[in-house]
């Protein structure tokens, strides 16, 4: 327990605990900007910390040095931080955490995690996930998804998620599940689908149709207002971006007739595992682009 670090023990009404961590499960930063969205927009406070020296590579992930408003030199290391939330007449409140996939004793740290949660009272936990999938950026991304119990699967399916089938390698979220199973505490997560020729983080759209699931399934209205905005801006440059390059307006196009003609017949878009030799092949036609605005491609 001494990685777990509590400045201060949140007091919260039938809390649930919203995860996402940065790293392979956040293509395009959609998961870890939809959390830090919340913890701005709720104005959730900081309440706990993992420290990161048991749990990272530092020669891979680096800490980062900086000034402070002094003048003075400061480091800031890896960060897995808890952040409180109590609303006024909701179901439920919040425990948000928002982190980095570590690289080390991920069962430790996914113990550690089980161990907030159920001190702070944690019903549920939520695992916000992000990936990418062979899916055009002009419609509304879907979302895929699991649970430990019928319960839950239930809910994630008249929730419109497509719960997933995939089998292979995985990461921290299937650790964080483990975890949850062997303490009862009731997991389930949801994954954002982002389109993988886009090469711009964070992509708004793919955090904005997480939070609307989430939203659901806590039955009640998330602050989501200004994420429209930031998706419509977001779609001008990919537009402006793909305007230039024949191959990739005829490949989304090709992408759109996929996603209407499944929408059309109420059949399920292909799982990712199914589409990836026609994205990697897409990928390989691509030219290496390099710059500040928006590219497609590798």
């Amino acid at each position: 327990m001494e990685n777990l670090i509590i400045s201060q023990q949140p007091v919260l009404h039938s809390p649930l605990l919203v995860v996402a961590f940065a790293g392979w499960p956040d293509a395009q930063e959609g998961a870890t900007y939809a959390v830090r969205h919340l913890v701005e927009r709720l104005g959730a406070r900081k309440c706990a910390r993992i420290d990161s020296e048991e749990f990272y590579n530092f020669q891979r992930t680096r800490p980062i040095v900086y000034l402070t408003e002094q003048g003075e030199r400061a480091v800031h290391w890896p960060s897995n931080d808890f952040y409180a939330w109590h609303g006024d007449a909701v179901p439920h409140d919040l425990l948000l955490m928002h982190g980095l996939e570590p690289y080390l004793r991920w069962r430790t740290f996914c113990n550690l995690i089980v161990d907030m949660a159920q001190q702070s009272g944690v019903s549920q936990v939520v695992v916000l996930g992000a990936l990418l999938d062979a899916i055009p950026h002009t419609r509304e991304h879907r979302v895929s998804g699991t649970a430990t119990t019928p319960e839950l699967r239930t809910t994630l399916e008249e929730m419109g998620v497509q719960l997933s089938r995939y089998q292979g390698p995985t990461g921290i979220a299937s650790a964080l599940m483990e975890a949850c199973q062997q303490r009862g505490l009731p997991y389930c997560s949801l994954w954002g689908h982002a389109p993988h020729y886009i090469q711009m983080s964070p992509n708004p759209k793919v955090s904005l149709v997480l939070l609307k699931r989430l939203s659901k399934f806590l039955e009640w209205e998330l602050p989501l207002e200004d994420l429209y905005g930031r998706c419509a801006s977001f779609d001008a440059e990919v537009n402006k971006a793909a305007a230039g390059n024949a191959e990739a307006v005829g490949y989304i196009r090709k992408l759109e007739t996929a996603y209407d003609q499944a929408q059309r017949s109420g059949q399920e878009l292909p799982q990712p595992e199914e589409v990836v030799k026609d994205v990697e092949e897409f990928l390989r036609r691509q030219p290496h682009e390099r710059g500040d605005g928006p590219s497609l491609g590798p």
